[in-house]
């Protein structure tokens, strides 16, 4: 039977009787749950998950063809005792594709449909930032992927945008050409958001060795948080003490690492999705990292998500028509302009920095959603960070 609201906005059908529960108590939970997830997402049509294919057995032989190799499960063994709920958003997951190693892209790809349960996946898009070869015949493997082409060189950061602008999933899932998830890695990134549509949930990063075209032995990486230096770049940091050391416990994140993250459509839009003013790569993190917690929203790093990245050796991972130093120093005078307060952006005027150009739309975001101010960020979420600023 089919259960379908009014305004066509939410779909949960239930393919196989046998799966449907069987007491009052459950199917009103059911329901409840259901009514959230509208509630939430009023614009987006959310499918059920228990239908036949949540059954590993209904699509195994959908999934052999994308097998690539055996990872080891690097989560806590107490995840695998985590009841996620029946009810979870699907996800759109965006991928920008620069002159990479196609080899690797390939198996980013195959990792996704074979460790992600069909359901929650409604598409893969993979954003071609001008490759100087056709890369679609290697790419679309499956009818779930898509590719979108840059007429013009565009960089990392609008290439998400425009992904994203495409994307027809209520949960938006930013991956890189160079990763290879593990097993259960999507549904609690989604059941982070599906509690709290602000949270923009974080898997932790395993460690795949850089070797070149092949992909390099798989790495169970310690548990970490996000943070950045006196310079506002990406630093890894440990466990707040104010965590509960419990290895499924969702750890607050000061910022995130970049490219592999999870956010709702419906927050991505809320708060302006990444600055648009930045260029191809280089501190869109740190500045859309303050800007979620500072307006409302939060970061979790959710240690039941895993998924291997490698972290390729030396110098910018791209290239910049304008120079590497001179477009990364723009972005972080971009941040320094519209998240800092005067005392301490005064200190970067040192930096030499270019000019960050117009920043009054990252302005009137911080007015339209009342954000706080940079002194509240460091004192209620990354108060390790008073070493680099402290108060006056």
């Amino acid at each position: 039977m089919s259960q379908t609201d009014p305004n066509n906005t939410l779909l949960a059908t239930k393919t196989d009787s046998t799966e449907i529960k069987d007491t009052d108590d459950e199917i009103q939970q059911l329901r409840k749950e259901i009514q959230e997830l509208k509630d939430l997402l009023p614009d987006i049509k959310v499918r059920d998950l228990a239908g036949a294919d949540r059954d590993d057995k209904t699509y195994a032989k959908y999934r052999e063809k994308f097998y690539t190799r055996d990872v080891p499960d690097t989560r806590h063994p107490d995840c695998k005792n985590i009841k996620y709920s029946d009810v979870l958003p699907p996800a759109s997951i965006i991928i920008p594709f620069h002159f990479e190693k196609l080899s690797i892209l390939q198996v980013t790809l195959k990792s996704i449909l074979y460790r992600t349960p069909p359901h929650l996946l409604e598409e893969i898009i993979v954003v071609d930032d001008l490759n100087p070869e056709t890369i679609d015949a290697d790419i679309l493997i499956d009818p779930k992927i898509r590719i979108i082409h840059n007429e013009k060189r565009e960089g990392l950061i609008r290439s998400k945008i425009f992904g994203a602008d495409q994307a027809r999933a209520p949960v938006l899932v930013f991956l890189e050409a160079h990763c290879e998830v593990n097993v259960h890695w999507l549904e609690p990134l989604l059941q982070a958001i599906k509690d709290d549509y602000k949270t923009v949930s974080l898997p932790l990063l395993d460690i795949i060795e850089d070797t070149g075209d092949a992909l390099g032995p798989y790495q169970q990486a310690a548990v970490s948080r996000g943070g950045f230096n006196r310079m506002l770049v990406f630093t890894w940091i440990g466990v707040s003490n104010r965590s509960s050391n419990l290895p499924t416990e969702l750890l607050e994140s000061p910022t995130m690492a970049g490219g592999l993250f999870a956010i709702s459509t419906k927050w991505w839009k809320i708060i302006g999705k990444y600055d648009p003013g930045m260029k191809i790569w280089g501190g869109e993190n740190t500045e859309i990292s303050i800007r979620i917690w500072s307006c409302g929203g939060k970061l979790l790093t959710v240690q039941c998500s895993r998924i291997g990245h490698i972290f390729r050796k030396g110098g910018f991972p791209y290239t910049f028509p304008e120079g590497g130093a001179q477009t990364v120093n723009r972005n972080f005078a971009r941040i320094v302009a519209a998240w800092l307060d005067g005392k301490y952006a005064a200190r970067f005027t040192e930096a030499n920095w270019p000019d960050p150009g117009d920043v009054s739309d990252r302005i009137e975001i911080r007015k339209r959603l009342q954000c706080k101010d940079f002194d509240w960020y460091l004192d209620n979420v990354y108060p390790e960070a008073r070493e680099f600023f402290p108060k006056e």
